[in-house]
């Protein structure tokens, strides 16, 4: 009988193989897996990001509104809030309407906000604007502010209803009303 003896000599010329680790096959399904996942979900995560961008300059249309009413009362002189769409941004002011637009400070919105054509606000030298007297109601005509992402359906707009100031925020709708899918 012949005793096998194993020497260090015989381990330095054996190949070590360990079994700890991933073969390059699991590495690869791995890969695979995680690609799919986010094939689906990017789509979805994308849609949600442009919805959360429009509502959220909805809200600041809201904002803006209601605060150059406030103003207007507040002050006792008719306030004007001004939009425009300026190359790729979309920007607002507030001011009294004795100021010009022009001479007012202008903000931006986020980057992909966009006015949508859909805004039927006073349009005056590519401004739109709307003019709160001092009792808080409207001066000129009513309208809406609409907001869009370029290459996205998705609209939100802030509408003035009343002529007394009264507002109201709509979405977008697949079916028309009077020609306008935010309402």
């Amino acid at each position: 009988m012949t005793l096998w003896l194993w020497s260090r000599a015989n381990c330095r010329s054996r190949p070590w193989r360990s079994t700890a680790g991933f073969t390059l096959l699991e590495l690869l399904t791995v890969v695979l897996m995680v690609g799919v996942l986010a094939a689906i979900v990017a789509p979805s995560w994308q849609y949600f990001m442009t919805a959360q961008r429009l509502t959220t300059a909805q809200e600041k249309v809201w904002q803006v509104l209601r605060t150059t009413q406030h103003q207007a009362r507040q002050t006792k002189t008719t306030w004007q809030a001004s939009f425009r769409q300026l190359d790729d941004k979309a920007q607002w002011a507030m001011h009294p309407a004795t100021n010009r637009p022009d001479e007012s400070s202008w903000y931006s919105f986020e980057a992909p906000i966009q006015l949508d054509p859909e805004t039927s606000l006073e349009l005056t030298d590519g401004i739109y604007h709307i003019r709160f007297n001092e009792r808080g109601a409207v001066k000129n005509q009513l309208g809406r502010v609409t907001l869009a992402v370029a290459g996205s359906r998705s609209k939100r707009c802030v509408m003035v209803s009343t002529w007394l100031g009264a507002m109201r925020q709509g979405t977008d709708h697949p079916k028309p009303n009077d020609g306008k899918y935010c309402y």
